[in-house]
């Protein structure tokens, strides 16, 4: 395989601007990123964190009030936010993934433990509003809220296959 000081050569540039070319593709500047975009990136996040925590409030009273014949929506609205927000923040983590190398651990450590405090929040919150207000509660927050935190990681786990079956092949 030719390299690019070779083409370059054989197209009559000098030594001293082959030099200056691959001083330029090589240089840190084309992989340094603005800091502009991470704060962005990271100004995204925080505000999916507590989109996503807004949503865990709103189901709570769903979970609890609503009786057996909407139940069948409230797993389905349960399936498609779980989703929506997991996916959002596999895309958002590995775009400050790719910001940085040393974000790296940020997505195996945070996704799944944002998964397990939604989960763990939604749980008792709903336990402490049937307790409350002594209600008598149709279906089991417990089982909803492993639902939404599987679901919430599906999107996570999911580009981790995809990862290590790039690598096996």
């Amino acid at each position: 395989m030719i390299s690019t000081a070779e083409k370059l050569r054989a197209k009559g540039w000098s030594d001293e601007e082959i030099a200056r070319a691959l001083q330029i593709l090589n240089s840190e500047l084309k992989t340094n990123v603005p800091l502009f975009y991470k704060i962005m990136y990271w100004v995204a996040l925080v505000a999916a964190i507590i989109g996503n925590t807004f949503v865990a409030i709103i189901l709570v009273p769903l979970l609890i009030l609503l009786q057996k014949k909407a139940i069948v929506l409230v797993i389905l609205l349960i399936i498609v936010l779980a989703l929506s927000f997991g996916a959002l923040f596999n895309s958002l983590l590995k775009e400050i993934e790719s910001l940085s190398k040393k974000t790296y651990i940020i997505t195996n450590i945070f996704l799944p433990t944002l998964a397990f405090l939604n989960m763990f929040f939604i749980i008792n919150l709903s336990n402490f509003i049937i307790s409350r207000f002594d209600l008598r509660n149709i279906q089991n927050p417990s089982n909803l809220a492993l639902l939404y935190g599987f679901l919430f990681l599906f999107p996570f786990l999911l580009s981790k296959f995809r990862e290590a079956v790039k690598i096996i092949i």
